[in-house]
């Protein structure tokens, strides 16, 4: 009587060795658009950031009624906020500390480095505040994403 061949379980070197030089093409193929997707997300995450903290020294402001001053370091990529916090007055804090809003390989560049909004929130410009109209900037590859903000201090747009 014929007995049957005996099956081997798994697979054979070369058939792994097909399959995985067929996945490493496919992701040879897909790196330079997953560098490119890259870029955007993190020049756009910078943008909404910054919008994010733009918003929160109105409210800042609105909150504590007094004017709050948002500090732009586009060399270090950095934002911040002050505000008097005190009843009495005299004491200046920073408002959920420093942000590093441009990270990585994420360019931050600037038209201002200090914008004030007074306690309705309303761009101001006396003292060392700059006019409430600024354009920020984050680039990243070829990939490039610009806030705009009015005379008033309210953002325009974001592209």
């Amino acid at each position: 009587m014929l007995q049957p061949a005996p099956r081997h379980n798994g697979f054979s070197l070369v058939e792994i060795l097909i399959v995985s030089s067929g996945v490493t093409l496919g992701l040879t193929a897909a790196a330079p658009r997953f560098s490119v997707a890259l870029h955007d997300a993190r020049v756009r995450a910078a943008g909404r950031h910054f919008i994010a903290l733009h918003s929160l020294a109105k409210a800042t402001a609105a909150t504590y009624r007094r004017t709050t001053e948002l500090h732009i370091d586009a060399a270090g990529g950095r934002v911040w906020i002050e505000v008097d916090t005190s009843r009495t007055g005299g004491v200046r804090d920073t408002v959920r500390g420093v942000q590093r809003v441009a990270r990585g390989a994420v360019d931050m560049k600037s038209d201002r480095t200090l914008v004030c909004f007074d306690p309705i929130g309303t761009a101001v410009t006396f003292g060392s505040c700059e006019d409430g109209a600024l354009r920020v900037m984050f680039a990243s590859g070829s990939r490039t994403e610009t806030v705009t903000t009015s005379v008033l201090g309210k953002v325009l747009r974001l592209r």
